[in-house]
């Protein structure tokens, strides 16, 4: 944040929007048998002054803040707080508001209402105005609408829908690692991020309009072609996120109301991009309309193997977000950003987000198995898959460039022949 920051009114505005949400209260049994809401309480916001301290040690101090007291720090479900936020004052005139929260009782969708709701609360708060916001939505309503929905009779036809597709599962994905997995699963990790070429966007937003698709099942026809090529198995199962907020219409609700779903594709290295993407819109479109059962349920009534060093079924997610690249905090120039990963649940997790300046890649992974310049190589691979598939929509899954131009001509002159 740039500007003459009101800090009483944000710590205000924080605590305004907190006590809202019955969610961010809630407190788990240490069986993990019931959970209950307890009292609000006024969450706390520290101030880190770094004023004194110069660049680059600025910078330093500043990660070192988001990953001990942000990214690794334990979160007590029995006691509580689940979220937390803090400020950090990099000068008179530059702040840092760091918000987090469990997942258990934020998701995706939830940590953006919170960020327009926290905005709009301060902005109240400086022009000495009333905050003006819906009524928040209820948890336990959501919850009560889950449970009648799965007692309708389609939801018997939506499960058979999941036990004919995984009638056999496929086998786990073998991806080439830096170091080999171990007996038992890791969940070790880390983020890259990168801000794809505005060339890159364009060419997105081109193969999707001209096969009439959405950026969404473009860009996930992409990571899917990345993994086949990696990994040379053509029986991929990517999750992808469904938002329950979209699906009952509660769109201010603040909860953990996320669904994975496994979509399964069986690629060729002689289909066409454009058959590619026609069975990606089938699959997705397919799932999304049996997506009254959660990813447990589905579990627990397909045949999957278990292994105690990988996730069933699952291990790699595909997500497509769009993020605001700048917030409306009165008085001040906002920029937004997403605090990078050290502990991940999946083995890859692509998160891209699309904004005014066209997309970026949130890629968390498990760092026990893959060193950080695989990933940032991998998301090169991606960007070219993507502009590929713009360039020649009649191409075939083998021929698309993993590569630039100037990547397999420097890699000729070096006499070298890997392309992983």
């Amino acid at each position: 944040m740039t500007g003459a920051l009101d800090l009483e009114a944000l710590r205000g505005a924080v605590r305004d929007v907190i006590r809202r949400h019955s969610a961010l209260h809630v407190r788990f049994d240490e069986m993990g048998e019931y959970q209950e809401v307890v009292p609000s309480e006024e969450l706390d916001l520290p101030l880190y002054d770094l004023t004194d301290v110069e660049r680059p040690e600025q910078d330093e101090a500043v990660n070192q803040i988001i990953v001990d007291r942000i990214a690794t720090a334990p979160m007590d479900l029995a006691t509580g707080p689940l979220v937390r936020a803090m400020l950090v004052r990099l000068d008179e005139q530059r702040h840092l508001f760091i918000l987090a929260a469990h997942h258990i009782v934020v998701d995706g969708w939830a940590a953006g209402v919170l960020r327009e709701e926290i905005s709009a609360a301060y902005s109240a708060r400086v022009r000495g105005e009333m905050l003006a916001l819906p009524a928040p939505d209820s948890f336990r309503e959501y919850v009560r609408l889950e449970q009648e929905a799965r007692e309708t009779p389609d939801m018997e036809a939506s499960l058979d829908y999941w036990r004919d597709r995984f009638a056999s599962a496929p086998a786990p994905l073998e991806l080439p690692l830096d170091r080999p997995r171990g007996p038992d699963r890791s969940h070790a990790g880390s983020t890259q991020q990168l801000g794809l070429k505005p060339g890159t966007y364009a060419a997105a937003q081109s193969v999707s309009a001209a096969h009439s698709s959405t950026m969404f099942v473009t860009l996930l026809a992409a990571c899917q072609t990345l993994l086949f090529r990696l990994s040379g198995q053509d029986d991929l199962v990517i999750g992808i996120p469904s938002a329950g907020q979209a699906i009952t219409g509660m769109y201010g609700l603040v909860g953990h109301c996320v669904n994975l779903l496994p979509v399964r594709s069986v690629l060729d290295g002689d289909m066409s991009v454009a058959d590619h993407m026609r069975m990606v819109r089938t699959a997705v479109l397919d799932a999304h309309e049996h997506q009254g059962h959660t990813f447990g349920s589905i579990l627990r009534n397909i045949s999957v193997e278990r292994d105690p060093s990988r996730l069933p079924l699952v291990e790699v997610i595909f997500n497509l977000d769009r993020d605001p690249e700048t917030l409306d905090f009165a008085g001040l120039e906002s920029r937004f950003h997403v605090n990078p990963k050290r502990a991940v649940n999946f083995d890859l997790f692509f998160n891209i987000s699309e904004g005014a300046s066209g997309l970026r890649v949130d890629l968390d992974y498990n760092s026990d198995l893959f060193d950080a310049t695989t990933i940032e190589r991998w998301i090169g691979h991606y960007e070219n898959l993507v502009v590929g598939m713009a360039a020649d929509p009649e191409a075939t899954l083998d021929e698309l460039p993993l590569m630039s131009p100037a990547e397999s001509a420097a890699i000729l002159a070096g006499g070298q022949g890997s392309q992983g």
